[in-house]
């Protein structure tokens, strides 16, 4: 991993994490290695030429920056993106509006060709249902910091959750902030917190 990585200032607020498996088998097809949520100080940047694992990660605070395949992408609450190996890749905060980031590593064929069969592989995208997100990727955390002995396969099933809901409901960023979705969000939004009155 050392090799891969080019220049990293992990400077952060605070962090939660769970390790479960640092040196999985080659041949193993699903398995989830660590995960957690960072919040990212003021200099927070990373960039690599690739990684160890394959990521996937959620913003749920703060702006910030990727640079993915070459391309630049804005990072705001909502945002999921992935990374793994020969993806170089550039991740860096806003100062002044720092992100947390939350993510989970893994490894394993079966999942990454989940991973792959949907959109996410190719460019970062937005939840339209961010607590349902933000709900598994706490439960992983909870999970994988218990000392059960079926952590490691629990924080499988909940990945398998993850990616499940991404392929489902993840749009394309541009349409997350297109006027005619932010309408619709309102709505929505103003149904669900008044459906009993609106009911009668």
């Amino acid at each position: 991993m050392a090799k891969e990585k080019l220049s990293c200032n992990y400077d952060e607020l605070s962090a939660e994490y769970y390790d479960l498996n640092l040196v999985p088998k080659p041949d193993e097809d699903a398995v989830v290695i660590s995960g957690g949520h960072v919040h990212c100080g003021a200099k927070n940047r990373i960039e690599r030429s690739g990684f160890k694992y394959h990521v996937i990660e959620f913003i749920t605070e703060g702006e910030g920056t990727l640079v993915l395949h070459g391309e630049k992408y804005p990072l705001y609450p909502g945002t999921l993106f992935f990374y793994g190996p020969h993806m170089p890749h550039k991740i860096w905060t806003n100062p002044d509006h720092p992100m947390t980031r939350h993510y989970v590593m893994f490894s394993g064929t079966k999942l990454v060709e989940q991973v792959k069969a949907t959109k996410l592989s190719l460019e970062p995208l937005h939840a339209p249902y961010p607590l349902r997100i933000n709900t598994i990727y706490e439960n992983l955390l909870e999970t994988g910091r218990t000392e059960s002995r079926h952590r490691g396969e629990l924080c499988v099933l909940l990945l398998k959750q993850l990616i499940l809901h991404i392929d489902e409901s993840a749009i394309l960023p541009k349409v997350s902030r297109s006027p005619a979705w932010q309408t619709y969000l309102r709505i929505r939004e103003h149904i669900e917190q008044n459906f009993q009155t609106l009911s009668n």
